[in-house]
C-alpha cells in the first residue's frame, strides 16, 4: 500500500514538472513578468497590512489634563476626637473638612478603550479647628464604560504642609505641626468629552503630630490621625 502512494504521488509530482516547463514554453518572458508583478503587488499589500497594523498597535494619543476640585469633602471616621487643653479649656477638632484642590498632568488615552494620567496637584484642607496647605501626587487609570463616561480606580500620595490649630485663637502661634505625608486610594468617575464632570471618592488616610508648648496637653500622644471619606466634584479638561 505505501509504495502504491509514493508511486501515485511521484507521477502526480512529475505531471506537474511537465506542465509547469510547458507553460513557460508557450508564454516565453511574459509568465516571469506576471509573476514578478503578483509578487509586488503581494508586497505592498502586506506593507500596508503592516502598517496598519501597526498604527492599531500605537494608536495612543496625550492630552494636557487639569482637574479642578471647588467642592471637596472629607469625613473623618477614626474616632479620635483629637483636642487640646491649656490653661485657656478644652478646644478639639471637627471631624469635617473642606478639601478644595487643583491638580495638572499628562493624560494618555488608549484606543479610546483606557485612560491614564499622572497628576500634580495642590490644596486646602480646613475646617473650624485646623488648616493645612497640600501638595498631591495622583495616578488613575479608567476604563470607558460608554461614549461619555469611564471610571477606574486612583491612588496618590498627600504631602501635609504648614498645619496650624485654628480653634483656639491664643494657641494659634503656639501650637505647630509636623509635615506629614498620607495617602489616598479611591475611584474616579469622569462624565462628559474633552470638558467632563469629575466625581471622585477616596480613603485617605494621614497623621499630624502636633508640636506643644508648654502647659499645653493633646489627646492621642499629640497625634491628629484623621482617616475617612472623600468625595470630591469639578470639572476636568482634556486638551
Amino acid at each position: 500500500m505505501r509504495n502504491k502512494l509514493l508511486g501515485i504521488m511521484v507521477m502526480l509530482l512529475a505531471v506537474l514538472m511537465v506542465t509547469g516547463s510547458a507553460f513557460a514554453a508557450d508564454g516565453g518572458a511574459e509568465p516571469a513578468a506576471a509573476t514578478m508583478e503578483e509578487v509586488n503587488l503581494d508586497k505592498e499589500a502586506a506593507g500596508m497590512d503592516e502598517g496598519e497594523y501597526n498604527d492599531e498597535d500605537s494608536d495612543i494619543s496625550f492630552d494636557f489634563v487639569i482637574n479642578a476640585i471647588p467642592a471637596a469633602l472629607l469625613i473623618d471616621m477614626s474616632g479620635n476626637n483629637f483636642g487640646l487643653d491649656s490653661g485657656g479649656g478644652r478646644s478639639t477638632a471637627s471631624s469635617v473638612y473642606m478639601m478644595p484642590n487643583i491638580s495638572a498632568g499628562i493624560g494618555a488615552d488608549i484606543d479610546g478603550k483606557f485612560y491614564l494620567d499622572a497628576m500634580l496637584g495642590v490644596g486646602v484642607i480646613v475646617n473650624e479647628s485646623v488648616r493645612s496647605f497640600f501638595t498631591q501626587a495622583t495616578l488613575s487609570g479608567t476604563v470607558a464604560a460608554s461614549q461619555s463616561l469611564s471610571i477606574g480606580p486612583r491612588i496618590g500620595l498627600i504631602q501635609f504642609i504648614g498645619t496650624e490649630w485654628l480653634d483656639d485663637e491664643a494657641l494659634l502661634d503656639e501650637v505647630d505641626f509636623d509635615d506629614s505625608t498620607g495617602f489616598m486610594i479611591g475611584l474616579q468617575i469622569a462624565m462628559g468629552d474633552r470638558v467632563r464632570y469629575l466625581v471622585n471618592i477616596d480613603y485617605i488616610s494621614m497623621d499630624l503630630d502636633a508640636n506643644l508648648p508648654a502647659g499645653v496637653t493633646a489627646d492621642n500622644n499629640g497625634t491628629l490621625e484623621v482617616e475617612g471619606l472623600a468625595v470630591q466634584f469639578g470639572v476636568r479638561g482634556e486638551f
